[in-house]
């Protein structure tokens, strides 16, 4: 933690070092001493907490603490280089002194959120910070389309890739409102001292309920009693049941185990893929991820519920679909990717498989994946065609925001981060 320092020279010493090492630095400075630094900053046009403000806070060290109670020392994980004023945390004006103020960029595409409601959820949790414009808020609905003025920025929360990240030399860290991170990983240019957070599972309980719904109308046959009621056509059509069925999991992550827990409601044998033999609730027997072709072979109702990985990218191939019974269904709420376009096509079109249904797409432009109305695969046969909404409800902003603003509440702190991503984060760029 912190170490204790006699005179601002010497805490001067051990920042540089902190600085120097990539490390980043924490200081306690008390709150006498706020007023005079702020002051300093505004005159000289930048903030606390600006990696090119460390030589100016330097010589300020012993201009207007002379004889300070300071404390150096590494920063928890996950955070970017900042000051936190000692006694200055309770009244809340923590973000003034580290950022005049602290700006928060929103960026979120309506067709995966609205930024008025992360907003809200903000201005709820810090209604002091933005009454006194310690907090700033930024928004865009466009991730390619964030202006000069945005670039000052110290935290963003968005639901997609924003190109001018690098550009943003006060950023400190991200927060993806969406539980994979597949996008960044393949965007590569965050800035190595930048985390990167989302919230695992996130979308768990609503997707796994969409995939009862398909599995549910694939097996009822809704969308051809719904397609029969539009024709005023009065027509008995035979379904079937999932009672005794087999359900495959390919994954058994948050995903996997809430459609497991549900699934067993219906009486159904359920297994499915881990990397490792693990007793998983709900679920009857485990397989290796190296053991799936077995899954396939068994299921009745066969279920994507992993990531996208070099693994699992194109896993769903010809040969693949040829392992599943005649009768059987495949859901897909995962990634589009997983599956081989062509090969869910033929299957479909010839017959190998009784249907499926398909609620994320190849093309991910725009977000968060995209079926064009002159593809081919709106005329497969027996498939159930829907655009991505299997974790878009009502709840999503209010359950990733609520991480957010724990996130920034912890930032203000000094506290470490939850939720960050392995591979970010990890030292200055």
């Amino acid at each position: 933690m912190g170490v204790p320092a006699k005179d601002a020279g010497e805490v001067s010493e051990k920042l540089r070092t902190f600085w120097d090492s990539g490390t980043g630095l924490y200081m306690q400075l008390p709150g006498r001493c706020l007023k005079g630094l702020k002051e300093l900053y505004a005159r000289q046009g930048t903030r606390p907490g600006q990696r090119h403000a460390f030589p100016v806070l330097e010589k300020d060290l012993a201009e207007h603490a002379p004889n300070p109670f300071l404390t150096a020392g590494r920063i928890p994980a996950g955070r970017g280089d900042i000051l936190s004023v000692d006694g200055c945390l309770k009244e809340g004006a923590f973000s003034m002194a580290v950022f005049d103020p602290l700006n928060i960029l929103l960026v979120v595409p309506p067709e995966v959120g609205s930024t008025d409601k992360y907003e809200d959820i903000v201005k709820q949790r810090f209604p002091q910070e933005i009454a006194n414009g310690a907090i700033w808020i930024r928004k865009s609905t466009s991730g390619t389309g964030i202006p000069d003025e945005f670039l000052d920025t110290h935290i963003i929360g968005t639901g997609t890739v924003i190109p001018r990240v690098p550009e943003m030399k006060d950023l400190q860290w991200i927060m993806s409102f969406t539980s994979g991170v597949d996008h960044w990983q393949k965007f590569g240019k965050v800035p190595k001292h930048v985390s990167l957070t989302n919230l695992p599972g996130g979308s768990a309980v609503p997707v796994a309920e969409f995939t009862i719904g398909l599995m549910l109308t694939l097996a009822k046959n809704y969308n051809r009693l719904w397609d029969k009621q539009k024709e005023r056509a009065y027509t008995r059509i035979y379904g079937g049941e999932l009672y005794g069925k087999t359900l495959g999991l390919i994954g058994l992550g948050g995903i996997g185990r809430e459609v497991a827990k549900r699934a067993k409601n219906f009486e159904m044998r359920i297994i499915g893929t881990a990397t490792r033999k693990i007793d998983v609730p709900f679920v009857d027997e485990v397989y290796l991820a190296g053991q799936m072709e077995d899954v396939i072979k068994q299921s009745d109702f066969l279920v994507l519920a992993c990531p996208e990985t070099k693994d699992t990218l194109g896993m769903m191939n010809e040969e693949r679909f040829g392992l599943m019974k005649k009768t059987a269904y495949l859901i897909n709420c995962a990634r589009g990717s997983l599956v081989v376009r062509e090969a869910l096509m033929k299957a479909l079109n010839e017959g190998w498989i009784a249907g499926a249904a398909q609620d994320t797409w190849w093309i991910k432009n725009p977000v968060p994946s995209y079926l064009p109305p002159e593809d081919g695969v709106w005329d497969t046969k027996n498939l159930i065609i829907t655009p991505h909404v299997s974790g878009f409800t009502n709840m999503y902003e209010e359950r990733f925001g609520a991480v957010f603003a724990e996130n920034i509440a912890r930032f203000l702190k000094g506290e470490p981060l939850i939720h960050v991503v392995p591979g970010f984060g990890t030292g200055r760029s």
